[in-house]
């Protein structure tokens, strides 16, 4: 039987380091398949009408419409800037 040789600690460091490195990747990718859609997201692609039902079920309230209203305005707002 040959003996073992012992492998290098710092080999076996850097390999759990750079395993490590994965973990953050994973859990974003995870982590999108429940993020939903905002409000703003929604308004910006001009879907009005599912934008104030994702305000009603956010907020679990049917008045929403003051606060629709800043959303559509500030959307048009940021439309309007010139960007560098």
């Amino acid at each position: 039987m040959a003996p073992q040789i012992p492998q290098n600690p710092q080999h076996q460091l850097s390999t759990i380091h750079h395993n490590w490195h994965s973990v953050p990747t994973i859990l974003m990718i995870l982590s999108s398949l429940w993020v939903f859609e905002t409000p703003n997201s929604i308004i910006e692609r001009g879907h009005f009408d599912k934008a104030k039902k994702q305000l009603q079920r956010i907020h679990g309230v049917a008045d929403i419409q003051a606060k629709f209203n800043n959303l559509v305005h500030a959307s048009a707002a940021s439309k309007e800037v010139e960007h560098p």
